[in-house]
């Protein structure tokens, strides 16, 4: 009775355990989104506009213009909700995959090591990218709508989705696919990777127990180092990925390798690189944040 008693204590504990990485991720990605999201439709309006013209404006140039002809929050925070919503699936999705991953390397070996954690990081990324890809697609066109809609009144959420799969189907809303699933496989490894990296760093090298011991700096810290690597390591990809997604083409399918030629003609390598320095600049804190946040949450209440 006492080993019937201890195997369903585990599996509840196993489950619990599950539950609480969803809970927690869905805050931390829900407040992580919240602050980056104002410089984030700035990045993608750079990024759209990379490929149109070689007079590419500035990142100032953008903001201003912005707030002048939008306003505040219909400018900056135009189609919040889908992605508030995305951030917490998101980072529910990362968080929850990522714990999985690493219990199954752990039924074969005892200690985990960092590229262990990396390849979990990996796995982690290729999941969420399928939850991902319509909800970025969704952000990054009502992000530009107002400016590829300026004398029309522009569609909500609800109508763009319903445009999209009435002109391209179900596979619509996964346009872009094959460009999340390498940035984020790639993109995920080297975020979690980071992070439990720069921890062990701060617990004097040592991995074992290196993230409960944290302090919250430690963890805002680690956190804003995992965002500024995930963003500057696959960031080409990114720029790609928001070109075809914000592309107004809805019956032809668009290639990839003519979006990669059009930003080589209109920019060179720097049109890879649009919106760059602003995409560092909001996911430092933001991902301090996410980290901070879910880590804290698992200290205090798993």
């Amino acid at each position: 009775m006492k080993n019937e008693s201890d195997s369903s204590s585990h599996i509840k504990s196993n489950t619990q355990k599950k539950i609480d990485e969803l809970v927690f991720g869905s805050v931390a990605g829900a407040l992580g989104k919240v602050v980056e999201y104002p410089l984030d439709t700035i990045k993608v309006r750079l990024q759209y506009s990379s490929g149109k013209t070689p007079e590419h404006p500035s990142t100032w140039k953008v903001i201003t213009q912005t707030y002048k002809h939008e306003g505040f929050f219909n400018g900056f925070y135009k189609g919040l909700s889908s992605p508030l919503m995305g951030a917490a699936a998101e980072c529910s999705s990362l968080f929850f995959s990522y714990e999985l991953a690493q219990d199954w390397v752990k039924s074969y070996k005892p200690e985990i090591t960092l590229l262990d954690k990396i390849y979990c990081g990996a796995f982690s990324g290729v999941v969420t990218s399928f939850i991902l890809t319509p909800i970025e697609l969704v952000k990054c066109k009502m992000q530009v709508i107002n400016l590829q809609m300026k004398s029309e009144k522009p569609p909500g959420i609800a109508r763009l989705v319903s445009e999209i799969y009435k002109s391209q189907g179900l596979k619509g809303l996964w346009k872009g696919q094959v460009s999340t699933m390498i940035r984020e496989t790639g993109g995920t490894a080297l975020w979690f990777g980071a992070y439990e990296y720069v921890l062990i760093l701060f617990n004097g090298g040592i991995s074992k127990d290196a993230k409960s011991n944290g302090t919250s700096l430690q963890y805002i810290i680690a956190g804003g180092v995992a965002g500024a690597v995930y963003n500057a390591s696959f960031y080409p990809v990114d720029t790609i990925k928001s070109m075809i997604q914000t592309e107004q083409s809805h019956h032809q399918q668009v290639k990839t390798t003519d979006i990669i030629f059009r930003l080589w003609r209109a920019r060179g390598l720097r049109g890879f690189y649009s919106g760059l320095g602003i995409t560092l600049l909001k996911s430092v804190p933001a991902n301090g944040i996410v980290f901070f946040t879910h880590q804290t949450l698992k200290n205090n209440f798993a």
